[in-house]
This record gives C-alpha cells, structure tokens and sequence, in this order.
C-alpha cells in the first residue's frame, strides 16, 4: 500500500513499485487522477442529511452531481440484518448492500471508547452489538489530530472506569507512538451482499480500459 497527499505521486511510486491498477481510498472528489471505475457509498439511514454541502451539512458535493459521475452505488448499513436498500438501481445494476464487522481479534469486554471520524456513532453501535460494554465514549471530529492533553484526559477516563481505552485503526495511527501504550484498536473489514459481483465489476471496468486506452 501507499499513503500520499500526491495522488499522482502515490501511482506513480505504487506503478514503479510493479502494480497493474490503482484502488484508491477516499478518492471520489479529488480530480488529480481520472478513474477507470467509482463508487459512491452512502449512508443508507441518512443518505443526504440536510441536503447540505459541507459545511453546511454533511455531504461533500451534491449528491445528483456524485451520482453521475458515480458507476455504481454501494449502500452502507449498520450491520447485515439492517442491509434492506432505498435505492432501487444504481449505475452498473443494483447498489450494492455493504457494512463493518470486526475481526476475531478482540473479544468484547467493558471499555472507554474513542474517535475522530465521520460517523462516530457508527463506531460505538457496532462495539455495542459486538458486545462491548461501554464504560464511556468520546467522538471528536473527522480526522482529528489528539492533543498530548487530550489522551491524558482519555486515560484519565479510562482508569476511573477501571476499563481499557479503544478506538479506530484509522485513529490509531494518529496518536503519537509514545501514548499508544494501553489502548486497544478495533479493527473491522467492510463486507458486502455480492462480492463475486463487486469483484466482477472492478475486474471489467479494468478489462476496458485496457482495451480501449492502452496502445496494443
């Protein structure tokens, strides 16, 4: 993998590096690179929120505009039993149902919980139907870089409540390697109705445009 703020810096180190495609995270809005293949995922209980772009209200464009310019749609529930669609078609077919699961690596057990992204309500229900019981729970906002003051007033938390601390992997990675002792990461993978179909679509779109672009 490859983290660059240069997105076109980051292909060309992961081409020189021997990869064939590009799947880029967060990349939908940034217009450096042109995609072979989009999609758009959407939060299938509050799709559009308030309407609003940001920062006005939640969404990063508006949503007609990402639609066109979206292939296929991919609906994200809170878990699979909650995976009924409001869409009725996407792009390339139907939308696709998706939602996080934890991985086996962590059994449930009380906590303090904490984030710094999107969604942080997100993150708590799905500790909560996994089992965790918690203790306490601080939501900070999206891409929060922690102030050396505020994990101290977390872990001040957590020991009062004679629990440990937990969080994201993507806030994880965020916290200075000094203060990551004692705090546990959940880490949860993205599951999908359809992964045969998802897989399909990306192998195609990639089929095209080698067929279509690259010089024979």
């Amino acid at each position: 993998s490859v983290r660059a703020r240069d997105r076109p810096a980051g292909a060309n180190a992961a081409k020189a590096a021997g990869a064939r495609s590009i799947v880029m995270d967060d990349g939908f809005q940034n217009p450096t690179l042109e995609k072979t293949f989009s999609f758009l995922l959407i939060d299938a209980r509050d799709p559009q929120g308030n309407g609003a772009v940001f920062p006005a209200g939640p969404l990063r464009e508006p949503m007609r505009r990402a639609m066109l310019r979206s292939d296929c749609l991919v609906e994200v529930f809170r878990d699979n039993a909650t995976a009924v669609g409001t869409f009725k078609k996407g792009m390339e077919g139907p939308p696709f149902h998706a939602w996080l699961e934890p991985s086996d690596a962590i059994s449930a057990h009380p906590c303090v919980a904490f984030c710094g992204i999107g969604s942080p309500e997100r993150f708590f229900s799905l500790l909560e139907q996994k089992g965790f019981d918690l203790a306490g729970r601080y939501a900070f906002p999206d891409h929060h870089k922690y102030a050396s003051a505020e994990l101290e007033l977390l872990k001040k938390a957590a020991a009062k409540a004679q629990a440990p601390l937990i969080t994201t992997a993507k806030d994880y990675v965020r916290l200075p390697p000094a203060t990551r002792e004692g705090i546990e990461v959940l880490k949860v993978f993205m599951r999908t109705d359809d992964p045969v179909r998802f897989a399909n679509l990306v192998k195609d779109a990639i089929e095209r445009f080698k067929r279509e672009r690259l010089p024979a």
